[in-house]
């Protein structure tokens, strides 16, 4: 038997890596002069069958009605992403596919308006689960005892607790992941489930289950172990697969994450949390008021898309099928470290207000952040790398929460204080207001300012909110003269302070490998960008801190 799931299991993967690098080859040929092109949107989850199923079905050069091939373009972005685009002004998508249906009810309500039709078709399954490392999941009882949402917000709230079960191999206190809540279905289930545990009842909840203390109490313990959100399901599962067990011991994402994780030791497992939990049903949704040829196209696709190869190619890659001509199988198994008998309960669907009044909550709950923003503006950073940093740290200021904490430190042949430790409520006018007065010159005192910087978020710190640092330079250091490398003084000195350092290496002469050794060395993340995308990596480092991004909220 072990012998016949090996193959199997090699079988499973030749075929995935066959799918990948067809999609890969044939991703570049484009669209018939003539095709009808359809542009689906589609959660990040399912990236890999989307994009293969895609790239296969225009390979066939199917034709719509009026005789055009139909070309399938694939874009992947969570539900709360791609509703905050679509009402923002982005052109609308032939289908789109989120994990559940509540989202179109909120895209049509926030439009007030019918953007997609009443008819969205289920085209796979996938239960939400607590993925968590094997060591981790053994040491609290897995598989003989039963975990559930609560017992992970009491453990998260129990540094002792948590301190018992772990021996201390693994930090201090629980790490968990998940996605922002206005930008991802996931970070929004995550919450749900909180409320539904919470109330003990797989029932749609309501306003009044949201405002419930005891329900407020939980979601307010497990996110006091959040370390980070991410902005997509798909990033989530990738970060904390490359980065480990002491980053992330746990975060929440769908099973086909875990499926489809590779050759591991230690491996994740998926927890399905004895209260219940969701299952995304990924249903596609056809745009409304498309002439008769689109809308032909559209259900074309959505037929393929459920008919039995597409159907047995969603199954090789973690998804539950949803045709009763593909019976569950591998890889959706024990030895891919999931169970294909569970979920045993499945919460019921919310309504639209119920999302905006989680995410309200959510708010409320998460931890507050003491951050130290740190901008070079040495004379290479003239012209419109300067501009655009003060574009990206001005939006970023207006996403933080009221009750957040900042402080600006400029550098260039050394260091100042632009803005003190500051709560950004009282004074986030006042903040964009100097931040837009920042001009460029000067040297670079890169190691002396990070260190200056840890020294005051070690003074401003407090044990209930997120320390962090996040530091932009577009060169090396030039003149520190305190620190002159990230030698052991240095990396002391940055520890101390308890933040996590998020390191921006902004163009081609920035040393990429000490900002990124510094930003692992303290649970933070590493980032290259230039001009044009300085403002994308800002929003996603602002939804890491749990901005204000998205839907709700």
């Amino acid at each position: 038997m072990m012998k016949a799931n090996a193959t199997l299991r090699r079988a499973v993967w030749l075929g995935l890596i066959t799918v990948l690098l067809l999609a890969a080859c044939q991703q570049g040929s484009g669209p018939a002069a003539n095709a009808l092109i359809l542009r689906w949107v589609h959660s990040t989850s399912i990236t890999d069958w989307a994009t293969a199923a895609a790239v296969d079905f225009n390979s066939q050069r199917i034709q719509s009605s009026d005789g055009r091939p139909i070309y399938i373009e694939t874009t992947a972005s969570d539900a709360g992403q791609a509703v905050s685009d679509m009402l923002g002004g982005m052109e609308l998508p032939a289908l789109w596919t989120a994990a559940d249906r509540t989202w179109r009810d909120v895209l049509h309500e926030e439009a007030n308006n019918t953007v997609f039709l009443e008819n969205c078709v289920s085209i796979a399954e996938s239960p939400l689960v607590i993925a968590m490392w094997e060591p981790v999941a053994r040491a609290l009882g897995w598989p003989g005892r039963t975990l559930g949402w609560l017992d992970v917000a009491s453990l998260a709230a129990d540094p002792s607790g948590w301190a018992y079960y772990s021996g201390g191999a693994w930090g201090d206190t629980l790490r968990i992941g998940h996605t922002h809540p206005g930008l991802s279905d996931s970070g929004v289930q995550t919450l749900l489930a909180l409320v539904y545990a919470a109330e003990s009842s797989p029932q749609s909840i309501s306003l009044t289950n949201v405002q419930n203390p005891i329900v407020q109490a939980s979601v307010g313990a497990f996110e006091s172990a959040v370390s980070w959100f991410s902005t997509d399901t798909r990033l989530l599962s990738n970060t904390m697969l490359d980065r480990g067990i002491t980053y992330l011991n746990a975060a929440v994402m769908y099973e086909n994450a875990v499926v489809m994780q590779g050759e591991r030791d230690p491996r994740l497992v998926a927890i399905y949390p004895f209260e219940g939990t969701f299952m995304a049903t990924y249903p596609t949704c056809v745009r409304a008021n498309m002439d008769e040829a689109t809308t032909g196209a559209a259900e074309t696709f959505l037929a393929y898309l459920l008919d039995m190869p597409a159907q047995q190619q969603a199954l090789a890659l973690g998804l539950r099928p949803v045709s009763d001509n593909v019976p569950l199988g591998a890889p959706i198994d024990a030895m891919h470290g999931v169970d294909p008998d569970q979920p045993t309960t499945l919460f019921a669907p919310p309504e639209a207000a119920t999302v905006f009044a989680v995410q309200e909550l959510w708010q409320n709950q998460r931890k507050n952040v003491n951050l130290a923003m740190v901008l070079d503006v040495s004379g290479s950073m003239e012209g419109a790398k300067i501009e655009q940093v003060r574009l990206s740290a001005v939006a970023f200021v207006e996403q933080m929460g009221d009750d957040d904490r900042l402080t600006v430190i400029i550098f260039d042949d050394q260091q100042r204080v632009l803005v003190p430790n500051q709560r950004v409520g009282d004074n986030r006018q006042n903040i964009i207001n100097a931040i837009n007065t920042i001009t460029a010159g000067g040297g670079t005192s890169l190691y002396d300012t990070i260190a200056f910087a840890a020294q005051g978020l070690q003074k401003s710190r407090r044990a209930d909110e997120v320390n962090a640092m996040v530091v932009l330079t577009d060169g090396q250091d030039t003149v520190s003269s305190t620190y002159t490398s990230p030698d052991a003084a240095f990396a002391a000195v940055v520890q101390a302070s308890g933040a996590s350092v998020y390191t921006i290496a902004y163009g081609e002469d920035a040393d990429r490998d000490i900002l990124r050794n510094i930003a692992l060395a303290t649970n933070g993340i590493a980032y290259q960008g230039d001009v044009s995308t300085i403002g994308d990596i800002y929003a996603e480092i602002s939804a890491a801190f749990g901005g204000s991004l998205g839907i709700g909220r």
